[in-house]
């Protein structure tokens, strides 16, 4: 029951938040990012990737993860941490007409963990989308929870992954494949 008013409430404040978008200028954003992209999974990945290269956690420049911030705003500040950057990845996807879906990982303890992904739709499934660490195989959670080297092969290819252990690899992808509380999707 705790759960279901939890998500109630971030669905409602999401809604309330949602107002101040400018859904235009999302549009624009969007369809310049996607400029010559064949189909959704170009598209999918293009803004993943751009989402990444635009926005990173830095409380260095008063702006706090609080702090609530429409796409372009969120943009043009350079500041995000992984839920605002699964949130504008949403809006700017929202413009292309992809369903999209946010999700807050819970740990092996069961409670929420301190990392954000988000899906988008595509090609009958959902597939996991983390602009914070630029994931470009667009897998499903069924495929890296039956799969994990997918992730664990795709993860290696960064640099702020190459230290890691295969614990800790292994704790990855067990937080992307632990059940998740979904906080909301766009369509």
């Amino acid at each position: 029951m705790r759960l279901l008013f939890i998500g109630i409430l971030c669905l409602i404040s999401v809604n309330v938040y949602a107002v101040n978008e400018d859904l235009a200028k999302n549009k624009a954003i969007s369809d310049e990012i996607t400029q010559g992209c064949l189909d959704n999974r170009q598209k999918i990945l293009a803004i993943s990737h751009y989402v990444y290269l635009k926005l990173k956690p830095d409380a260095s420049k008063g702006i706090t993860p609080e702090m609530q911030m429409n796409t372009s705003d969120r943009l043009e500040s350079g500041i995000g941490w992984c839920n605002h950057q699964v949130s504008v990845f949403m809006r700017l996807c929202e413009a292309q007409h992809i369903k999209t879906r946010m999700l807050y990982l819970i740990n092996k303890e069961g409670t929420s963990s301190p990392h954000t992904i988000g899906e988008a739709y595509l090609d009958g499934k959902w597939v996991i989308v983390d602009p914070q660490n630029d994931l470009q195989g667009l897998y499903s959670r069924y495929e890296a929870l039956h799969n994990p080297q997918l992730l664990i092969d795709e993860l290696r290819k960064q640099e702020k992954f190459k230290a890691y252990t295969e614990e800790q690899f292994k704790d990855f992808i067990d937080l992307y494949t632990n059940p998740a509380l979904l906080v909301y999707g766009l369509e």
